[in-house]
């Protein structure tokens, strides 16, 4: 949220979405997700350490010669509660205008609306 402040001008809003620990629970049930799309596979394993979900994300892009290539990134994410997001924006002098529920996009998100 540091940063969410310095980059802002004055007025200037940020939109973010989180998503719930059900949420990781449900997309990763026994640790993996697949999903098989057009010219790409995705494999997620998501593993837990401590306050912190990992997730190992493994992809297969069909490239221009129809052949895939495999490319692999890791991610660290952490779990906050509503409670935790409302004291770091607080925190960090924005102020909360909104917070809106999705669950058409890819699963059920919460979007925050922040001001400077």
């Amino acid at each position: 949220m540091n940063s969410i402040y310095s980059n802002l001008n004055p007025g200037g809003i940020y939109i973010f979405d989180v998503i719930n620990r059900e949420f990781m629970d449900k997309m990763f049930p026994g640790g993996v997700y697949y999903d098989d799309r057009k010219d790409m596979t995705i494999i997620w394993e998501h593993f837990r350490d401590e306050d912190l979900d990992i997730v190992e994300a493994v992809y297969f892009v069909k490239n221009r010669a129809g052949h895939y290539e495999k490319l692999k990134e890791l991610y660290e994410k952490r779990i906050f509660e509503e409670f935790e997001i409302r004291k770091i924006i607080e925190k960090n002098n924005l102020n909360l205008l909104s917070i809106g529920k999705n669950d058409r996009i890819a699963g059920e998100r919460f979007f925050y609306m922040v001001k400077k």
